[in-house]
């Protein structure tokens, strides 16, 4: 599901490829999609956010991201798209 207009979406992802696996609680993640990701690393870093992985590139997908808990357990995607018709394709 998509929203072009505000650039909202929601999706699914294949549990044995992604990041976060089936579990029973806090079984979310939020993907916040930005225009540089290293710049977001740093700074969640030095705000002592937990931080579940470093910048990854994902080649496949044209991404670069990185993954972090909130305060409630719930994991968050930080991703970039490499390519603007990438971009456009996913955030419309």
């Amino acid at each position: 599901m998509t929203d072009p207009e505000n650039g909202a979406g929601s999706g699914v992802v294949d549990g044995k490829k992604g990041l976060c696996r089936v579990q029973d609680e806090n079984a979310v993640l939020l993907t916040l999609v930005v225009d540089d990701v290293d710049e977001w690393y740093t700074y969640l870093k030095d705000q002592g956010a937990a931080l579940v992985t470093e910048v990854q590139g994902k080649e496949d997908i044209q991404i670069r991201c990185f993954f972090l808990r909130d305060p409630g357990g719930y994991a968050l995607e930080v991703q970039q798209f490499l390519h603007p018709e990438v971009a456009q394709a996913f955030c419309g």
